[in-house]
């Protein structure tokens, strides 16, 4: 077991965007290199782009402006502010059709205040269709009627739950945009457009409100995403659904049901200043869990918080949070980790090893701030996480046969790696931990924890070929939170 403390690795992927202009073959191959050496070393890295010519060097150029870091962490908080909210989730019409979780506590009479919006569950509003890229090809049908809108996803406090070990809400606010504009987020509406006409009423401003901050922000670290599969030679769509969602314009979805072309999500997540606890550490704003996806592509600010955990030391070490001060303000800091899908399809074609990449186990602290000013805007910590998946369709096993390989040539499913504790190794993967069925304290005094041990090994036994969108179907089920 290696140590996997800071510092953490940085890759300049400066060299892999250049690539199609006319840049330097030598730097691609060491930009290559580094990310591999960094998967396998520690499972995650900072990654650096440069602005203002940033541009994927494959099909689906984007412009990462967005994320310009001096622009992002006030972009971040238009979001969270009172006045939209309020407009947003707060003010609710009947024909606008917002779905409101049971779990949901805030006032019912649609005229929720800041703090009870805050303090409330999980509600899908409708995203203003005209917010998003190319809607000149997919807001209005051949007859002139609305497309459906789409919905974003606004979890309060109580709908923001911990790991398999704490179940209780954690101090932090979120937004979710799917990348697959049907996944879950049509919403029937006739001719006279009237649920996209309520939620348009909301989005002052037209496109330069908050809501198309979604889009664009899930457009940049896509791909990124797709770079970094690019760059350690994982073939296409295979572990990244490269291609951009059409399900809206498709002539055949007359329905506007979800056609599920991916499972991507970007969070955006706004971390609630809080006093240190009674023996001085800050309090926990995102449990210890590993993700469960392909890669999770991360923009923190200045506050920091983030942390990996080394299994070999047992320790916890911070991840260097992004800041103005010192910065080159035409480079763009990230950070990259592996996550189980990507880091189990690195084992072993029999999957009885060890992961040539791992997938870290890491937590959010919230920062710290007096009791009477933890909810100053400039206290708050704010990211951007980015979750990628593999294509609907695509299982471990499929995956495991041409990654193993390439991550590992040499030592793959090798007679050493089979001598590994194959229970030990499959406990650290969250996604193989039953989130639904949580442990009593005497189970867990008693060592019948079923979320440990050979209880991971088995259920990885069940999933490996089963489709991994119904997989993470599963594991969203397990994680929601009921009401109590």
């Amino acid at each position: 077991m290696q140590c996997t403390c800071a510092p953490h690795p940085r890759v300049d992927l400066a060299p892999a965007y250049a690539t199609e202009r006319g840049g330097d073959a030598a730097a691609l191959a060491l930009c290559r290199r580094h990310v591999r050496a960094a998967c396998a070393s520690h499972g995650c890295f900072h990654a650096t782009l440069p602005l203002p010519d940033a541009r994927p060097a494959h099909e689906g150029a984007t412009s990462f402006a967005c994320l310009a870091e001096r622009r992002v962490g006030d972009a971040v908080e238009s979001l969270f502010a009172p006045a939209f909210l309020d407009g947003a989730v707060g003010r609710r019409s009947e024909d606008a059709a917002a779905k409101m979780d049971p779990s949901d506590t805030s006032d019912g009479d649609g005229c929720s205040d800041w703090e009870a919006i805050c303090n409330g569950g999980r509600r899908e509003v409708p995203f203003p269709i005209e917010c998003l890229p190319g809607d000149e090809n997919c807001a209005k049908d051949e007859d002139g009627a609305r497309k459906p809108a789409v919905t974003a996803t606004f979890r309060g406090r109580i709908a923001e739950s911990g790991d398999e070990k704490d179940p209780a809400p954690e101090p932090k606010l979120s937004w979710e945009f799917r990348r697959c504009l049907a996944a879950g987020n049509a919403l029937q509406t006739t001719a006279g457009g009237g649920d996209i006409a309520a939620a348009n009423a909301r989005c002052e401003g037209g496109c330069d409100s908050p809501w198309g901050l979604l889009p664009d922000w899930t457009n940049a670290l896509h791909s990124v995403a797709s770079t970094i599969v690019h760059l350690l030679r994982i073939r296409p769509l295979l572990a990244l659904q490269e291609n951009r969602c059409q399900c809206l314009e498709r002539s055949d979805n007359e329905s506007n049901e979800c056609q599920k072309c991916n499972i991507d999500l970007l969070r955006v997540f706004r971390y609630d200043a809080l006093p240190p606890s009674a023996n001085g550490d800050p309090a926990l704003g995102s449990s210890a869990h590993s993700d469960w996806g392909t890669l999770t592509v991360v923009w923190q600010d200045d506050k920091g918080g983030l942390q990996t955990h080394c299994r070999a030391c047992d320790r916890w070490s911070d991840v260097e949070a992004g800041s103005d001060d010192g910065r080159d303000s035409n480079t763009i800091n990230l950070f990259v980790h592996v996550g189980d899908f990507l880091s189990l399809a690195s084992m072993g074609e029999g999957g009885d090893g060890v992961p040539a990449w791992p997938s870290p186990r890491h937590r959010v602290l919230c920062p710290t701030a007096d009791q009477n000013d933890g909810q100053n805007a400039d206290n708050c910590r704010r990211s951007l996480v980015y979750f990628a998946y593999p294509p609907p369709g695509v299982s471990l096993d499929a995956a495991r046969r041409f990654v193993a390989p390439l991550a590992c040539p040499t030592s793959a499913n090798t007679g050493a790696e089979r001598s590994v504790d194959s229970a030990a190794v499959y406990d650290c993967y969250s996604l193989l931990h039953d989130q639904s069925q949580q442990p009593t304290p005497m189970e867990k005094e008693n060592g019948l924890d079923n979320t440990k041990g050979s209880a991971s090994l088995r259920l990885h036994e069940r999933i490996r070929g089963v489709a991994f969108d119904k997989v993470i179907s599963d594991k969203w089920s397990q994680v929601q939170r009921k009401p109590t």
